[in-house]
Parts: C-alpha cells; sequence; structure tokens
C-alpha cells in the first residue's frame, strides 16, 4: 500500500491543480532599466537577461513589462496594480494580446506586489510579481572612461578628491548602495550642490541606449571645491574636485580597448589618461591626436575607430608638450576624436516612449549605415 500511496498524492495534487484553474504565474515581467554599456536599445522583445532590477532606489522611475508565457494567453484585458502604492506607484497602462506594459515609480522604502489582472475587476491574476524599494545610504562613482574600453572600473572608483583640470569637463557614472552595501537599481534621483563660485556641478541622465546616473562636473578655478549628492533631499556625502592646471600633467597614457575576439567592422576605443608625478589620474583634459602622423580634427581624451585587421596605424595623442602612441588596426579615414562626457542619448520625453521611438528609426538607421558605409550612428 506505501508503494502506490506517494505516485496517488501526487496525480492528486497535479489534477486539483487543473481543477483549480490557470497558476498565477503565466507572465514574465522585465523593466526597461538598461545597465549594458552598449549603446543599444532597450527592446521588450528581446528583453536582458534580468528580469526585473531589484531593488529600486526611491524616486526612480521606469517601464515595466509583462509578457505573456505562450501564444495561447489574450493579455488585452489584463489590468496592472501595485498592492501598495507607498512603495511602487503605476499609470500609463498598456496592454494587447502579447504583453501589458506600464509607468512606475519607486515612492518609498518597502516591499509590494505588482499584480496582472485578467481584467480590470481584479478576481483572478495572470501573474505577480515581488518588488522592493529601498533608501540608498552611499553613492558610489566611477570616472566614464573604462565604461568606453571594456575595461576594469577598480582603478577609476573615486574614493578620494580626484584631479579634474581647471577649465576641462569630467563625467563620472554614479551607482547607489543601501545601509547593508546592496547596489540599488534605477536613475533620475540625484540632487547635486556646491559650494562657493568656481565649480559647475549637475546630475546627468541617460535614457535612449543606457540607463545611467551621471555626475559631471567643470572646475573653472584652481583649488578644491566640494559637490554634495543628494537623493529625496538626503545626504549621501560629498565629493571634493581637486582643480589643477596644465603643468600638473606630469605624463600621458593610452588605453586600448582589446582587439582580440573582434571581427572587422567592429567600433573599438582608445582613452587618454593624464597623471600627476605621483602617479594620481587627471580627468578633464582635451588632447590632440594623430594618425600616421598626420592630424585628425578635434579634441578629445577619447579615439574611435572601425576595426580592420588589414590595416596598421600608429596613434598618438599629445597634450602640453606630452606625447603617446600606440597601434590600432584601422584606417586614417575610419576613426574619429571623441570624448568620455559624449556618454550616450538625453532625453526630456518620457523614456518610455522614446523606446518606443528608436524600436522604429533603428533599423532604418542601420540600413542607412551599410549602404553609405561611414562609422558608428552614434559619432557625437
Amino acid at each position: 500500500m506505501r508503494r502506490t500511496t506517494f505516485p496517488i498524492l501526487g496525480l492528486a495534487v497535479v489534477a486539483l491543480g487543473f481543477l483549480a484553474g490557470c497558476p498565477q504565474d503565466q507572465v514574465n515581467f522585465h523593466d526597461d532599466l538598461d545597465f549594458v554599456f552598449d549603446f543599444k536599445p532597450f527592446d521588450p522583445l528581446h528583453p536582458p537577461g534580468d528580469d526585473l532590477h531589484i531593488p529600486y532606489v526611491v524616486g526612480a522611475e521606469m517601464r515595466m513589462y509583462a509578457l505573456r508565457d505562450h501564444d495561447k494567453m489574450n493579455l488585452e484585458s489584463a489590468w496592472a496594480e501595485s498592492l501598495d502604492t507607498g512603495v511602487l506607484d503605476l499609470w500609463d497602462r498598456h496592454s494587447d494580446a502579447t504583453q501589458t506594459d506600464f509607468r512606475c515609480r519607486a515612492t518609498g522604502p518597502g516591499t509590494t506586489e505588482v499584480v496582472i489582472w485578467r481584467n480590470e475587476a481584479g478576481t483572478r491574476a495572470w501573474g505577480r510579481a515581488a518588488i522592493e524599494v529601498a533608501q540608498p545610504k552611499t553613492a558610489e562613482l566611477t570616472f566614464a572612461g573604462p565604461l568606453f574600453i571594456d575595461a576594469g572600473r577598480e582603478e577609476f572608483r573615486v574614493n578620494g578628491p580626484v584631479n579634474v583640470l581647471v577649465g576641462g569637463t569630467a563625467t563620472f557614472l554614479v551607482e547607489y548602495a543601501d545601509a547593508t552595501g546592496r547596489r540599488l537599481y534605477g536613475n533620475g534621483v540625484l540632487e547635486v550642490s556646491q559650494a562657493g563660485e568656481g565649480m559647475d556641478a549637475y546630475a546627468d541622465q541617460t535614457w535612449l541606449f543606457e540607463d545611467r546616473e551621471w555626475l559631471v562636473v567643470t572646475p573653472l578655478t584652481p583649488g578644491d571645491h566640494v559637490v554634495d549628492l543628494k537623493v529625496g533631499g538626503r545626504s549621501l556625502g560629498a565629493v571634493t574636485i581637486h582643480a589643477v592646471q596644465d603643468a600638473d600633467v606630469a605624463i600621458i597614457d593610452l588605453r586600448r580597448e582589446s582587439e582580440s575576439g573582434h571581427d572587422n567592422g567592429d567600433f573599438l576605443a582608445v582613452l587618454a589618461l593624464g597623471y600627476t608625478d605621483t602617479g594620481d589620474p587627471i580627468y578633464g583634459i582635451e588632447y590632440s591626436w594623430e594618425v600616421d602622423g598626420f592630424p585628425k580634427a578635434g579634441e578629445g581624451d577619447l579615439y574611435k575607430y572601425e576595426y580592420d585587421r588589414r590595416d596598421t596605424s600608429s596613434l598618438q595623442a599629445d597634450f602640453n608638450g606630452h606625447t603617446q602612441k600606440t597601434t590600432i588596426h584601422s584606417d586614417y579615414n575610419d576613426g574619429w576624436v571623441s570624448s568620455t562626457n559624449n556618454i550616450g542619448c538625453t532625453a526630456a520625453a518620457t523614456p518610455g516612449r522614446w523606446t518606443s521611438l528608436v524600436l522604429m528609426l533603428v533599423p532604418l538607421g542601420l540600413l542607412a549605415l551599410r549602404r553609405r558605409r561611414v562609422p558608428s550612428p552614434l559619432r557625437p
């Protein structure tokens, strides 16, 4: 008897599940937060591997998607609801047969559920998602440079006063953590203030391709300038910008993005960095560039080029009498001068609506690029 009890019970449980109706996990949740620095727009049909970027930072706004699990479902009448709008509020709902999506805002710390009801009456659900929102305790700053060359960030994290050239502009990625050190996701929440004159500092957000928060600083006079960082009126600490002169630049270095594993036609970058005589980096420098002895138009700390293993060129950066060279596989005509301050596309319009626009325009842009054979569509 005992040998048959467990199989029979198992069949009974399965049968009971079918009698009770479809399970409440038939939708897959995603948000449109894009943290992969690849200049590609969020595509709700092919979302990133992460389902939801949780916990969210207080104040962050995003668009959330619930995609059907199989083609026998129809979500046209689906209705999204947050069970606690004090944690997550949502609005601007849209539904069709394959998905339902909505805008949402992390309104306060805590936990809640987002429920996708089968209709507005809210008696049966297609699925649920657990949501957590947290208050940030700290803000971590990282110089934007390594993101452009796919390099490690540790060397470029800000752990004290940071050197920026007087009159130069430097951009830093801002990431949040709670009191336990957990990373918090979302952007559009940073508040920046500065004491005294001689410094221009502000928060910037990129929406179209990378969902990131940035601190942009331009010291106007030499010396130390303190910039306070806040979220929701609460202080996350301050960063000291040490404004230096041209003469403080002792050496320059070129950091080349690895060409290994890349195909002809891929776009790569070389980052130029200045250092003091004690080896501390100096940001905000604009360099002059040459390829095979011929100057390139413009000044900046980044050189972008189209990789071609059949071509070899000598790339040189110059600043205030300092010179550094490296070798790249590219033709003179297939590269251009850029800057780590060109962090992507910012938009005053609602991010979700920009996503739809980009999804329509990108294929047309790529088609035009193939016909014209010009450098990257993101060339500034």
